[in-house]
C-alpha cells in the first residue's frame, strides 16, 4: 500500500442529473443472435465501439434512438428502414401427415405431426378441394384435376424364386402424383362423396360436368345425358368458391339403401332468380 495515492488523480463529485437522453442504449446487445453472426459483431453504438466504415455495416446509430425518446424537441426522429418486398405463402397444396401410429401403444402417433412432416404439390391444377382414402392410395382431387398419392411407396429391387423383393422408401407421400384427369375436378368439397360399391362422385362447376372415379378411371356421367341441362343451370363462376348457407353450395349425397347419388345446386345470388336444382343417378340402374 506504499504507492496509494502516489499519483495525483484529481478530485470528483457526484450529482443526480435528469435527462431525456437514454444512456442505457449505449451498451452492446446480444440478443440479436442472426445479426452478430452475419456481421461478426453484437449491435452497439458509438462510442461504445468504433465506427465502421465499411458499407455492409448498417448498425443504427445512438443518436436516433436517443432523439426519439426525447420529448422536448417537439417531435420524434425516427430511424428510416427500406419497406421489405411483401412475400405472401400458401399452403393450399400441402399434405400433412403425422407419424405411423401402432396398434395399443401407449403414445398417440395421431398427434405426432412435425413441421418437416409434409408434402407440397404443385398449384398448376389449382388448390387442393378435397383428399380421400382410396384403395391403398390418397385420390387428391384439385380445382381443376385429379391426382393420386402413393402412400409409403416401395421399390421392387429384385424378384427371386416366384416372391418379390421391395425395399421401403424413406417417402411417406409420393413426390410426384398420378394424375388422373387433368380436365375434370371439383371446386366444391361437399361436392365430392365416396360410395360403398367403390365410386367417388364430384361436381365440376367449371367445366359443367358430373364425374365419377373408379380406380385411376375416370368417367364423365353428365355427357349425352344432361349436358345441356348443366351449362345452362349452373351459374357458379372461377371466383365464386365460398358456400353461404342459403345462398349458394353444391352438394353431393348418397343413399346407400337406394344406391343414389343425388347433386344438389344451388345460387341465389343469380341475378333476380333462383337457380336451384336436384339429379339423381342410381348406381344400379345407370
Amino acid at each position: 500500500m506504499a504507492d496509494l495515492n502516489a499519483v495525483q488523480m484529481g478530485s470528483w463529485i457526484t450529482i443526480r442529473v435528469k435527462s431525456y437522453m437514454n444512456y442505457a442504449l449505449r451498451s452492446q446487445d446480444h440478443s440479436f443472435v442472426s445479426e452478430e453472426a452475419l456481421m461478426g459483431a453484437p449491435r452497439s453504438f458509438y462510442p461504445r465501439s468504433s465506427l465502421l466504415w465499411r458499407g455492409e455495416n448498417k448498425m443504427p446509430d445512438s443518436y436516433l434512438y436517443n432523439d426519439a425518446y426525447r420529448n422536448s424537441l417537439g417531435f420524434k426522429c425516427y430511424q428510416t428502414l427500406n419497406d421489405p418486398n411483401y412475400v405472401k405463402n400458401t399452403f393450399s397444396n400441402r399434405i400433412q401427415y403425422s407419424a405411423i401410429a401402432i396398434q395399443d401403444s401407449f403414445k398417440n402417433n395421431y398427434r405426432d405431426s412435425l413441421s418437416t412432416y409434409n408434402r407440397d404439390y404443385s398449384q398448376e391444377y389449382g388448390s387442393i378441394t378435397k383428399i380421400l382414402g382410396f384403395e391403398g392410395y390418397l385420390l387428391v382431387v384439385f380445382e381443376h384435376a385429379i391426382g393420386a398419392a402413393i402412400v409409403n411407396e416401395r421399390i421392387l429391387a429384385a424378384e427371386g424364386e416366384g416372391t418379390p423383393v421391395f425395399i421401403n422408401t424413406q417417402n411417406v407421400l409420393s413426390e410426384e402424383l398420378t394424375i388422373i384427369s387433368d380436365t375434370f375436378g371439383s371446386q366444391w368439397a361437399e361436392s365430392i362423396v365416396k360410395t360403398e360399391v367403390g365410386y367417388v362422385y364430384g361436381v365440376d362447376t367449371i367445366a359443367k360436368k358430373l364425374w365419377r372415379v373408379q380406380g385411376q378411371q375416370i368417367e364423365i356421367l353428365s355427357d349425352f345425358k344432361v349436358g345441356k341441362f348443366l351449362n345452362e343451370n349452373i351459374t357458379l363462376g372461377e371466383r365464386e368458391l365460398t358456400p353461404i348457407i342459403g345462398i349458394r353450395n353444391v352438394k353431393t349425397h348418397y343413399n346407400n339403401n337406394k344406391k343414389d347419388v343425388i347433386f344438389t345446386f344451388y345460387d341465389n345470388i343469380y341475378k333476380d332468380e333462383e337457380k336451384v336444382w336436384s339429379l339423381c343417378y342410381n348406381e344400379q340402374i345407370g
